[in-house]
C-alpha cells in the first residue's frame, strides 16, 4: 500500500510540476516576436508566474524527485539502463526549470527588455517530447 500512496503522489507531483514547466515555457516563448519589436508582458503577469514557479512548480519538482528516487529504491530498479536513461531526461527537465525559473527571476527584478534565450522558443514541444519519453520509459521498462 505504501509503494502504491508513494506512486499515486508521485504521478501528482508529475503532473503539477509539467503543468508550470509548460506554463512559463509557453508565457517566455510569447515574448520572442517573429518580427518586430521585443514586448515585456504587463509586470503583474510576470511576478504572478514567477509566485507560481516558486510556490507550487518547484515544490513539485523537489517531489517528483524524491519520490522517484523512494519508487526506484523500493523497486531495485538503479541497476536498470531504462531508469539511466529517464534520469538522464528528467535532470534535463530539472536544467530546463532551472533556466526559466532565472529568466523569470531576472524578468521581474529588473524589468530587463533583453529578449529570453533563443533555446526557450522549443521548450515547450522538447518538455512534451520529454515528457512522452520519460513515460513510455517508466511504463514500459523496455531495457
Amino acid at each position: 500500500m505504501l509503494y502504491l500512496t508513494i506512486k499515486a503522489l508521485h504521478v501528482l507531483a508529475i503532473i503539477t510540476w509539467t503543468g508550470g514547466l509548460l506554463l512559463a515555457a509557453l508565457l517566455l516563448v510569447s515574448m520572442r516576436p517573429v518580427a518586430g519589436p521585443f514586448i515585456l508582458p504587463e509586470n503583474r503577469l510576470l511576478a504572478a508566474l514567477q509566485r507560481w514557479d516558486q510556490r507550487v512548480t518547484t515544490p513539485a519538482m523537489a517531489s517528483a524527485w524524491v519520490l522517484g528516487l523512494a519508487l526506484a529504491t523500493q523497486g531495485h530498479w538503479f541497476a536498470s539502463i531504462w531508469l539511466s536513461a529517464k534520469l538522464l531526461i528528467v535532470l534535463a527537465l530539472s536544467a530546463l526549470h532551472g533556466i526559466q525559473a532565472a529568466t523569470l527571476r531576472r524578468l521581474v527584478a529588473n524589468g530587463t527588455r533583453r529578449k529570453p534565450r533563443a533555446m526557450l522558443r522549443f521548450a515547450p514541444v522538447g518538455i512534451l517530447l520529454s515528457v512522452a519519453v520519460v513515460v513510455t520509459l517508466a511504463v514500459l521498462k523496455p531495457l
